[in-house]
């Protein structure tokens, strides 16, 4: 790892590693946006399709939200905007009922850009929450939380159950040992963390949330994770740390940190994108075929590492 020393205008390595991995990030996607169109036939499963729309549409909220100035952001908004007027998403969730959270995010979007299409969408979600299905999904408590979470940023409310309630029954409200946490449950810690401080814009309580505990649980899964080379988890868990106010540049827990930053900066390939961990080079896929691949195995650890460089700049600008 890199020494810690400051650059000229006093800022460190780690903060410059976090500036080219966001701008690399945000580059690589504005390069690569056809490929979220859900009609692009860069995979056979629509559902898959979907998914991969609606988590730019998660990150790009994220961005507006919080004021990002950089100007991938007109370019993702414009992509958005141009999407939902062409394709009725309001349909799609009909074949897929699991997608209601996804109408939702559609939702907060154009509520975000005061589009005139949100009276719709918030209708048509209205009328999932009247008839109360979004109460009947069959969903383990995490999953509750994303559904609830997403309706209440479109300003839709919705019967779930709260999630100070839910919580106690996640991944991130019990005391599991990390010998018997997988992958599922550090999603799960990391999705819990970012409905119930709204995305860092709300400050928790340690009466409802044993804030300690939850802390140091954090700390505890990016060590692992930086061990394990999981750039996916990594960045969450990096997200997660801006959003609970982990105070990173403690000498405790600078190392880590730092550790976590260099990780993903090392493991960025040259175009700016972040491999996941289930990223393999086949040198027998050319052109178009190479492209798809490298977007399918890339495309969520740089959308989330572009959130956690954009989470952590914000959170040492505003200390």
């Amino acid at each position: 790892m890199e020494p810690t020393h400051l650059r000229r205008g006093g800022e460190s390595v780690t903060q410059e590693y976090i500036r080219e991995i966001k701008r690399g990030a945000l580059s690589w996607i504005v390069e690569n946006i056809h490929y979220f169109d859900m009609n692009h036939k860069v995979a056979n499963d629509f559902r898959w399709r979907l998914k991969t729309f609606i988590e730019l549409i998660f990150l790009t909220n994220y961005l507006i939200r919080n004021q990002a100035d950089d100007k991938e952001v007109a370019v993702l908004t414009e992509f958005i905007t141009e999407r939902l007027r062409n394709d009725q998403l309001e349909e799609f969730i009909h074949f897929d009922p699991d997608g209601l959270a996804g109408l939702a995010i559609a939702g907060e979007f154009l509520t975000l850009t005061d589009h005139p299409s949100r009276a719709s969408v918030i209708w048509e979600l209205e009328k999932f929450t009247a008839a109360r299905f979004d109460c009947s999904l069959a969903k383990i408590p995490f999953r509750k939380m994303d559904l609830k979470y997403s309706l209440q940023r479109a300003g839709v409310t919705s019967e779930i159950t709260d999630f100070s309630d839910l919580y106690h029954y996640t991944a991130a409200g019990q005391d599991i040992p990390n010998t018997y946490m997988t992958d599922h449950d550090a999603y799960s810690i990391t999705h819990t963390i970012f409905y119930i401080t709204d995305m860092g814009c709300s400050s928790l309580t340690d009466k409802e949330y044993h804030l300690p505990s939850l802390k140091e649980k954090v700390l505890k899964f990016l060590g692992i994770y930086i061990c394990l080379e999981n750039l996916d988890i990594t960045s969450e868990l990096l997200m997660c740390s801006s959003f609970l106010h982990i105070d990173m540049d403690k000498d405790n827990h600078k190392p880590l940190y730092e550790a976590a930053w260099n990780k993903i900066y090392q493991g960025r390939m040259k175009e700016g994108n972040i491999p996941s961990i289930t990223y393999q080079h086949k040198p027998g896929l050319k052109g178009e075929q190479r492209r798809e691949d490298i977007f399918k195995h890339c495309y969520h650890t740089t959308l989330v590492a572009a959130g956690a460089a954009h989470a952590c700049l914000r959170a040492e600008r505003n200390d």
